[in-house]
């Protein structure tokens, strides 16, 4: 279950500054952090196929195998050929996204064959990390919860590189 509720703020004060953190990682198990708010468009839309690719540690894999799984859809991941080892040894969120029914399919050449596929089946493509468009709505979500939060007298702090880190911090 993905719950945004979850969301608590937790205190904590370094250097005699108080920061407050918003734990976006106990949204739900599978999803949370940046790719709950990432994915968050993807909660109230219909679908019936989703194909995405990347790393095969991803925490995109992983979210994306939780909310195909909660919707009935299927989701079809391409990733480079896995090591002898994983091979042998399928652990971490490669295991879990399995075992939520996502479908794993080897490339060399993600971003073209993922397309391809997601051309030729009308799924929904997703890019890598879920970096795309369709990410604004969830992102734009988190910024008007932190402002919901009425700390007028906070600083907000967001860093968007790979990830979105957020976090609150009492100056004055």
């Amino acid at each position: 279950m993905i719950n945004f509720n979850k969301s608590i703020i937790e205190r904590y004060i370094w250097n005699n500054i108080e920061f407050l953190v918003k734990r976006d990682d106990l949204i739900s198990l599978y999803i949370n952090g940046n790719k709950a708010y990432k994915f968050y468009f993807l909660l109230d839309m219909k679908f019936d196929s989703i194909a995405s690719f990347g790393g095969n540690q991803s925490n995109a894999m992983l979210a994306l195998a939780y909310i195909t799984k909660q919707k009935n859809a299927n989701f079809t991941y391409f990733s480079k050929p896995l090591s002898k080892y994983l091979l042998n040894n399928i652990e971490g969120n490669l295991k879990i996204a399995l075992g939520l029914g996502m479908k794993l399919e080897i490339s060399n050449n993600l971003e073209q064959d993922t397309l391809l596929f997601a051309k030729n089946t009308n799924s929904i493509f997703i890019y890598q990390g879920g970096a795309f468009e369709m990410a604004r709505y969830g992102i734009k979500k988190l910024a008007d919860d932190i402002v919901a939060l009425g700390l007028e007298n906070y600083v907000y702090f967001a860093l968007l590189e790979q990830e979105l880190v957020a976090f609150i911090c009492n100056i004055f």
